[in-house]
């Protein structure tokens, strides 16, 4: 009996350890389900009470056999092995059962459970597929979008590159064609050095015009001088502003106009005596009328006297008085034209140093008495539009600066101008300093080539201009 016994106990002991291996083992894998607290405490138990029903049926032998003995000693084991089998089988079948039926059902629920967790999972990843596959498809259309955003950007300028390209090249057609055209108008112009006819071939054609215009404004302007002088003895004979005003006035309307013109009106435009306009206008007219070309000199009387008193006498190499608008109105009209056509130009599309450019070659055009006769025309109030005079206006940047912006009486030299014309006095104001020069180049980009004069804006004033 004794043997029977540690027999059972050691058979026994080998299950339990197996039962505890086999829990050690796979007790991981119940982390997988996940499971939450409740369900882990109800199968803690369910497993509890099987293992109870195990380890009952494995002890109940035992006691029902070591029962049987010890109260019936007298009986033999063949004829208790029978009873003691029966009995045995009575008391551990329902808990072998009822164990079996908990381990299945612990089966069930946990395959339930894994079935559940797979189905979750699986519409876990069907969701965060459905994500992704939303995410890349708004992806690729933001994408798609871009590049269409790119590509027609990338026509645009395309289109926008050849609409300049053709809009740069249409200006330069038009610009060498007006540069053409005044080339054309300088050649024809011309001037008889005589009363005959240009048949003589005593005529002066060209660019070589505007040394006569030059000198025979200068003679203008000394004659009326010396009437000033001899009208006001008192005078000083420096330069008079005024007398330069009206000397214009007769070299570009003529004496004709001059004479027309009521006296009194006169006297009001340029602020002078009538008496001396008066005598102007008769001694000039005498002097016209009886112009010889072959006399040396010209001689101007008062013919306020009996006999008149000359005056002076003078040289002319041609007729004076004549009025040159006829040939300088046109010239300037066009010249006007090109350098409006320049300036006025969009800078997103010729910019201030392209437009610099273009002057610069219209102005290599242009001889230093032609730039001496523009700054005249311009200095007598005839060519205002060249060059904004009006200090309120140049602060508030209102009319043309063709001659400090963009320096197209860049070669003016003062010595070649009538005595008395002092460039600093006219453009010492600041502003007339305050022109805009090409960037980084304010040292350089100077207002005039033999005088200077540098610009007063500073680099960043000067591309606040732009």
């Amino acid at each position: 009996m004794e043997s029977f016994v540690n027999l059972y106990v050691f058979f026994f002991g080998i299950l339990l350890l197996t039962m505890v291996v086999f829990f050690l083992i796979e007790r991981p894998k119940f982390k997988f389900f996940k499971l939450d607290y409740r369900v882990n405490n109800r199968i803690k138990l369910a497993l509890y009470a099987a293992i109870f029903c195990v380890l009952f049926s494995l002890i109940a032998p035992i006691v029902v056999i070591y029962s049987i003995y010890t109260g019936n000693i007298e009986k033999s084991f063949v004829e208790l092995s029978g009873p003691v089998g029966d009995t045995i089988g009575g008391v551990i079948n329902p808990f072998v059962a009822m164990a079996g039926v908990i381990v299945t059902g612990l089966a069930f629920f946990i395959q339930y459970r894994a079935n559940q967790i797979q189905r979750d999972q699986f519409y876990e990843g069907l969701r965060v597929q459905k994500k992704q596959f939303d995410e890349s498809l708004k992806h690729q259309k933001k994408q798609f979008e871009i590049e269409i955003y790119t590509e027609a950007n990338r026509h645009q300028e395309l289109r926008d590159t050849q609409e300049r390209v053709e809009k740069i090249q249409s200006f330069e057609r038009q610009f060498y064609e007006l540069l053409r055209l005044h080339k054309e108008n300088v050649n024809e112009l011309t001037i008889e050095l005589d009363k005959q006819s240009a048949s003589s071939g005593k005529v002066i054609s060209g660019r070589r015009v505007f040394i006569l215009f030059k000198n025979e404004l200068h003679l203008i302007y000394k004659l009326l001088s010396n009437f000033y002088k001899y009208s006001y003895p008192k005078y000083s004979g420096k330069f008079n502003l005024e007398i330069f005003k009206l000397a214009y006035y007769l070299f570009f309307e003529g004496i004709v106009s001059f004479r027309k013109v009521d006296t009194q009106d006169l006297a009001i435009n340029f602020r002078l005596d009538s008496s001396f306009i008066e005598l102007l206008k008769r001694s000039l007219l005498e002097a016209f009328n009886s112009y010889d070309s072959e006399k040396e000199n010209q001689s101007f009387y008062d013919f306020n006297f009996d006999p008149p008193q000359l005056i002076i006498e003078q040289s002319f190499l041609f007729l004076p008085f004549v009025s040159q608008s006829s040939r300088l109105g046109h010239y300037f009209r066009h010249l006007f034209f090109i350098l409006k056509f320049v300036c006025e130009k969009d800078e997103m599309l010729i910019s201030y140093s392209s437009k610099r450019y273009y002057l610069r070659v219209l102005r290599n055009q242009l001889s230093n008495d032609e730039q001496i006769m523009l700054f005249y025309n311009w200095f007598s109030g005839y060519g205002t539009k060249w060059e904004q005079s009006d200090l309120l206006l140049r602060k508030q940047k209102q009319g043309n600066y063709f001659f400090t912006d963009y320096r197209m009486i860049h070669n003016l030299d003062e010595s070649k101008l009538i005595d008395g014309i002092i460039l600093n006095n006219i453009f010492s104001k600041f502003e007339f300093k305050n022109f805009r020069y090409e960037s980084n180049r304010r040292k350089e980009d100077i207002l005039f080539e033999v005088h200077g004069y540098q610009s007063s804006l500073s680099e960043e004033e000067n591309q606040l201009l732009t």
